[in-house]
């Protein structure tokens, strides 16, 4: 017995395309999903609910991620720069910036934050790491 889901009607045709872009929307808000339109090479790294890391060769390009804290949280923000320039930038879901820093050097940064964060990472041609983590 074979079972498929096909849309009966007009109704059932918006119906799935509703619930498409609400799957979509959880996936995206929750942090399940992000975007990126970066080329990636000799990339590694971990998403995590409340963590984002990658080393590589190359990064070039820009990606994005939400990542979930609770209200006054710190976070740490370690980056390896030997090639390329890296930015990142911290926003809190209205949008507000929480930190911003072009051309990031080696380095670690402590940041408080309250609740969910996006973070949109920017590189040109950067080879090294970043890691975003929960400071416990």
């Amino acid at each position: 017995m074979r079972m498929s889901i096909r849309p009966k009607g007009k109704a059932g045709y918006i119906f799935l395309a509703i619930a498409i872009v609400i799957g979509i929307a959880v996936a995206c808000y929750s942090g399940i999903a992000h975007s990126r339109s970066a080329t990636r090479i000799g990339y590694i790294g971990n998403n995590g609910w409340d963590s984002w890391n990658g080393t590589y060769q190359l990064l070039d390009g820009n990606m994005k991620r939400t990542l979930h804290f609770n209200s006054n949280d710190h976070i740490i923000l370690e980056t390896a720069t030997s090639g390329g320039s890296l930015s990142i930038k911290i926003q809190d879901t209205q949008g507000n910036t929480i930190f911003s820093k072009n051309n990031m050097e080696t380095g670690s940064h402590d940041i408080t934050v309250s609740g969910n964060v996006i973070i949109t990472i920017s590189a040109d041609k950067h080879s090294g790491s970043f890691s975003i983590k929960h400071n416990k």
